[in-house]
């Protein structure tokens, strides 16, 4: 019965894959890394029963779960920073840039689930 709820938890994942996929291939990439992000709360409600606050900054939370729950910071502080240039820094959201981040988010992934990101077939 474990294996089967692992499975649809994975499901659920390549669900939310495909709507970063949609809006990628519509031109909204900068939606897309935001919702990469919040995948990655998603993930950790999931894993860990943690949910981020409203008052907690994307760093905060990520600071919580190094601290709080082990996770690697070699993993985490990339994909943060990442995160914060495209929503907060005014930097470009250029293609490369979006696979930078995917690149970074399946680190997390495979930290979080023991699982290879899913592909996105861009």
């Amino acid at each position: 019965m474990a294996k089967k709820k692992e499975s649809q938890e994975v499901l659920n994942v390549s669900d939310k894959l495909s709507n970063v996929k949609i809006l990628h291939s519509t031109g909204r990439i900068k939606e897309a890394i935001a919702y990469l992000y919040t995948i990655y709360t998603d993930l950790a409600l999931q894993k860990y029963g943690v949910r981020k606050t409203f008052s907690q900054t994307i760093r905060d939370f990520a600071i919580v779960m190094v601290k709080q729950y082990g996770q690697d910071p070699a993993n985490i502080y990339p994909f943060i920073q990442q995160i914060e240039k495209a929503i907060y820094g005014g930097y470009p959201s250029t293609p490369d840039f979006f696979l930078e981040i995917v690149d970074s988010f399946g680190k997390i992934y495979k930290e979080m689930s023991g699982h290879r990101l899913p592909p996105l077939n861009l």
